[in-house]
């Protein structure tokens, strides 16, 4: 009597312990945020398999983006969600109008201590030291003068990458 009891009680315990556990999934699993719609993706790769070859990525998102608009959610594994904008209209609105709303990102742990805790101009978020470094590579490396000195070399370089190029499909 005393072992069926308190199998009894076990039994339930875990049962009700098993129920909690799939409701919090449940709930947790749900999508927080409304994402833009999007391709179907597969549950551990994303959408990967929708993105085409290594060097056609863009090709592959112009598709997408005939199908599901100009703004779309690209699933990069099943945790990663990317939006993708392909209206100019809303490219517009995102990186002029409102970007000090878009511009804050989200970097994995890894990241910050690659890119010294994302004090990079790709990686820090709009602000003061953003603008400093943007600034800075405008009046210097990126500055008008700058890359027209550079404009003779990059066209000597393109023709020789021509010439290599024919070289190599003659033989």
């Amino acid at each position: 009597m005393e072992v069926s009891r308190l199998w009894l009680v076990s039994a339930t315990f875990a049962i009700l312990l098993a129920i909690t556990i799939l409701i919090r999934m449940f709930i947790m699993s749900s999508p927080q945020k409304k994402w833009p719609n999007g391709p179907k993706k597969l549950p551990i790769i994303g959408n990967l398999h929708q993105l085409g070859d290594e060097n056609l990525h863009h090709v592959s998102l112009t598709k997408l983006a005939e199908v599901h608009g100009g703004v779309m959610t690209i699933w990069i594994g099943s945790w990663r969600p990317i939006i993708v904008i392909s209206d100019i209209d809303k490219v517009w609105e995102v990186l002029v109008t409102k970007s000090s709303d878009y511009g804050a990102r989200d970097f994995p742990e890894i990241t910050k201590i690659l890119t010294a805790s994302c004090h990079t101009i790709l990686s820090s978020d709009p602000g003061a030291f953003w603008q400093t470094l943007r600034k800075g590579l405008q009046s210097g490396a990126l500055g008008p003068l700058n890359i027209a000195a550079q404009s003779q070399f990059h066209e000597r370089d393109m023709k020789q990458l021509i010439q290599t190029m024919k070289d190599e499909s003659a033989s």
